[in-house]
């Protein structure tokens, strides 16, 4: 079977799904386009009805406490035939609705738990179709109360599940297991996978452009784990019109669209063949409006969906947020880790997880302090396998979960942007007024993280130009050491300040962060509490960096 698209009959995988459902002790959810078959069923005749349950598609309101609820049914005309639902939770049923197949019932529940990955709590749902009064046919499936948005929480636009913020530090899902492998996976094996991601502190994964078993949705639904499932690529050729294309599509988003674990659709990113992506966008919002939508995946931002998603080598920080979208690092990959002579495969191994971690933590801050939602990692299989997570699991778990480490050591007095980013304003022109002073306006200077530059995989902010000037405020404690100075890397020459003082000069290229001493005049303007630093640097040729902080310095 093919993984990026169901290309067979669905009627030709009933008997097949039908009797594995009814041996597994696990229901799965009904599949809208694979009819009542992958859901527990119960038929009052040795062969099927011939009217019967063929779709289950429904849809939670934590706003209402109810499930949207339609059962379609196939086999013919639906006289004198009513739907009954019962939702149940730990045994106990919690709520009834019915009514007539294909129209939308609202069947309640009460004090709705909602479902998260920290309590991934799953109600049971029965359905029943009745004719004149006796049960023909019925279908057992499972449902989640949970809903997914994107709003300000006062500040920045994010993802929110459940009207909170939850970041969401994830992998790709190729990470786990090959595309064959994980077709023919058995059903232990594909929730030992996850439950490996659960172990090391993510809860999402980022499937692109295929679709999973659907134990694997299962699965994901019953741990915890949130899923940003793609969209595969449009047509290219004349094998496919844009109608069957777009049918397609929506049959995958009608047979994943009861798994809460799904909770964002990713249209093809970068490098992929594009058609009319404002259609799609429209289409898909139009098929599921509970969940949302990634138009960007990483290439140019057209201003589309929901989020703004880019994508990053070695540094997840992305943009700080302009407009409405919630923005996400959609994919980090992970720096090469220099192996040094002679180092076993534990050593290397080691040396990819401590980079994985540092990548965490800084997405982590950049989500608490820069409005990030989100970021995808990818990562080497070897640190999802049993025999390796005694030895690197702790430490990947510690950086998913436990409190960021601070920014500074005892030593550093303003940090720069090694460990975390650093928000300035920039100008690639100096403008009028006096730059280096406080009380500049600066309101038509551009945001960005430092370090600024070109050629640098350091640089989280493009410099290109002869001359950046750049303004950042910091807080200095009121215990500063007296003597201090700056941690600065430069290509070019530079000039500091203090709140309008002239601080230090450098000159050349420094290759690397260097200690520059803090002249008089700039200690002397330093006080304790709110300070300016400005920077200007200039270089003309070859590659260009500049980021600066400040540490104690012993004479």
């Amino acid at each position: 079977m093919l993984r990026r698209f169901a290309l067979v009959l669905p009627a030709l995988l009933i008997p097949i799904l039908s009797s594995y459902a009814l041996t597994n002790p696990e229901p799965l959810p009904l599949s809208p386009s694979l009819g009542a078959s992958n859901s527990k069923r119960f038929d009052t005749q040795i062969s099927y009805p011939s009217i019967r349950i063929s779709q289950l598609r429904f849809t939670p309101d934590l706003d209402s406490k109810s499930l949207r609820l339609t059962v379609d049914i196939t086999g013919g005309k639906p006289t004198n035939v009513r739907i009954v639902a019962t939702a149940s939770d730990k045994g106990k049923v919690v709520g009834k609705s019915e009514g007539n197949p294909g129209v939308s019932l609202s069947l309640p529940v009460p004090r709705p738990h909602p479902w998260s990955p920290t309590d991934p709590h799953l109600y049971h749902l029965n359905v029943f179709l009745m004719k004149n009064g006796k049960m023909i046919d019925r279908a057992q499936s499972y449902f989640a109360m949970r809903n997914v948005t994107c709003e300000t929480d006062g500040k920045y636009p994010r993802i929110m599940l459940n009207g909170r913020f939850l970041f969401e530090s994830g992998v790709m899902a190729q990470a786990l297991s090959s595309w064959n492998d994980a077709q023919a996976s058995t059903d232990a094996q594909i929730r030992s996978e996850l439950e490996a991601v659960k172990r090391l502190g993510f809860n999402l994964i980022r499937v692109s452009g295929i679709t999973e078993p659907e134990r694997w949705y299962y699965w994901a639904d019953k741990l915890g784990i949130l899923v940003w499932q793609g969209i595969p690529h449009a047509p290219t050729g004349e094998r496919e019109d844009e109608r069957t294309y777009e049918n397609r599509l929506h049959q995958m988003i009608l047979a994943l669209g009861n798994h809460p674990c799904v909770l964002l659709w990713t249209l093809p990113g970068k490098g992929a063949e594009r058609y009319d992506e404002k259609r799609i966008v429209r289409k898909i919002r139009e098929w599921d409006p509970s969940r949302l939508v990634d138009a960007v995946n990483g290439g140019a931002d057209n201003g589309l969906g929901d989020v703004l998603d880019v994508h990053r080598a070695s540094r997840p920080i992305g943009p700080l947020p302009c407009d409405a979208r919630a923005v996400v690092v959609g994919e980090c990959e992970m720096a090469p880790t220099t192996a040094t002579h002679g180092a076993t495969d534990n050593e290397s191994l080691e040396g990819t997880a401590q980079n994985l971690c540092r990548m965490i933590r800084m997405a982590r801050y950049c989500g608490e302090k820069y409005g990030l939602s989100g970021a995808v990692f990818t990562t080497d299989r070897r640190l999802f396998d049993k025999r390796n997570m005694q030895s690197i699991g702790k430490m990947i778990r510690d950086a998913n979960l436990s409190p960021i480490p601070p920014d500074k050591d005892k030593n550093t007095v303003v940090p720069t942007s090694e460990e975390y980013p650093s928000l300035w304003v920039y100008s690639f022109v100096r403008g009028s007024g006096y730059w280096i002073q406080p009380d500049f306006n600066e309101d038509m200077w551009k945001r960005g993280f430092g370090g600024f530059g070109d050629g640098y995989p350091a640089a989280d902010t493009p410099w290109t130009s002869p001359d950046i000037w750049m303004r950042r405020w910091v807080d200095i404690p009121d215990d500063a050491p007296q003597t201090l100075a700056f941690r600065v890397w430069h290509t070019g020459d530079a000039e500091i300040y203090v709140n309008g003082a002239d601080a230090a000069h450098v000159t050349g290229d420094s290759h690397g962060y260097v200690i520059v001493p803090m002249n008089m005049s700039g200690r002397y303007a330093l006080r304790a509490g709110r300070d300016l630093i400005a920077v200007h640097c200039h270089q003309t040729s070859g590659k260009r960096f500049i980021d600066a902080g400040i540490v104690a310095h012993a004479n």
